[in-house]
């Protein structure tokens, strides 16, 4: 077991299109993209669980995936 990263994964992509009148026409359009690796998607997909650290201010640096690492580092799967 290993700390993860957090993949975003944005699903979704808006698409803008200007109609010509004065307004704007707007779709979706999936964008499904590879799994980052390392990430949490990639973990979950491959049927292992995700343990990706998080802060408040969601700008995680290496002192807590050490601090994520120490605290998994006791667990068995």
């Amino acid at each position: 077991m290993a700390s993860t990263v957090q993949d975003p994964q944005t699903l979704l992509r808006p698409d803008l299109t200007d109609a010509g009148d004065g307004t704007w026409r707007m779709g979706v359009q999936v964008d499904l993209r590879p799994a980052a690796r390392g990430g949490d998607v990639e973990a979950v997909g491959a049927g292992r669980i995700a343990v990706s650290p998080m802060s408040a201010d969601r700008n995680t640096g290496p002192v807590d995936f050490i601090r994520t690492a120490s605290l998994i580092a006791g667990l068995r799967p």
